[in-house]
């Protein structure tokens, strides 16, 4: 078991982009230590293998990953979903705001400027104002 204490704590964003999330990634686990929103959540160390688990195969959402979580907030699942975001465990399907798919290196290091993306084009909204090139 590593110990949590030599492993430093790093800070994403939240899945909305509107507060941030602290947590410490050891590489076995995922612990959530705080966040600037406010929201319950879990502290208790949660294994990746586990979510690893239950992450599909296509399109997901946080909602997905709540049977590795059981018994926790329901905010956990959107905090940990953000967690594996930033480590490049999740990929965000362009076009799609809480949608994400598996990175296909998994449990690997990520380089997310060269990490594969979805090939479905984003939708152009007719509600977007800026201007076109």
């Amino acid at each position: 078991m590593q110990d949590t204490n030599l492993t430093p704590t790093k800070t994403c964003p939240n899945l909305s982009n509107t507060f941030n999330i602290e947590y410490r990634f050891t590489g076995t686990s995922i612990e959530l230590i705080n966040n600037t929103g406010g929201g319950f959540f879990s502290k208790d160390p949660i294994s990746i293998d586990d979510l690893i688990d239950v992450m599909p195969h296509r399109e997901f959402t946080s909602v997905d990953l709540r049977s590795a979580l059981k018994g926790r907030s329901l905010n956990t699942s959107g905090f940990v979903l953000a967690v594996l975001l930033a480590e490049g465990m999740a990929i965000r399907v362009p076009g799609k705001r809480y949608k994400f798919v598996r990175a296909l290196n998994i449990g690997q290091d990520v380089d997310r400027d060269t990490a594969p993306t979805p090939k479905t084009p984003p939708k152009k909204s007719i509600f977007d104002l800026s201007e076109s090139s």
